[in-house]
């Protein structure tokens, strides 16, 4: 599932927002996305209603740069996203998708 987000909303405890229009399930992984073209991997922390509590996996981030006054005590590292069916040690599990670090 892909979430469009604001990545400069994120929240006191690191979470970040979205609306949902579709059956999604605490703990899912997600691809969320911005208008200036960064992305990066999230688990659902939490649900009430349509919004969705997004954790964002960081070490995930893509296209452009990382404010690291945003991710305190976490460098910004590439991850290795394979879908199910694929070996490898996993960090985050999914039934759809699962993230190996590299």
């Amino acid at each position: 599932m892909r979430l469009h987000v604001d990545f400069g909303e994120v929240s006191d405890d690191g979470l970040l927002t979205a609306l949902h229009e579709s059956d999604v399930e605490v703990g899912e992984v997600v691809f969320m996305f911005d208008g200036d073209g960064n992305s990066c991997y999230a688990v659902i922390d939490s649900m009430d209603g349509a919004l969705v509590y997004l954790r964002p996996r960081w070490e995930t981030w893509s296209s452009g740069v990382l404010d690291t006054r945003q991710v305190s005590g976490s460098g910004a590292r590439f991850a290795k996203v394979a879908f199910s069916g694929d070996s490898g040690a996993t960090a985050v599990d999914s039934p759809r998708i699962r993230i190996s670090y590299a």
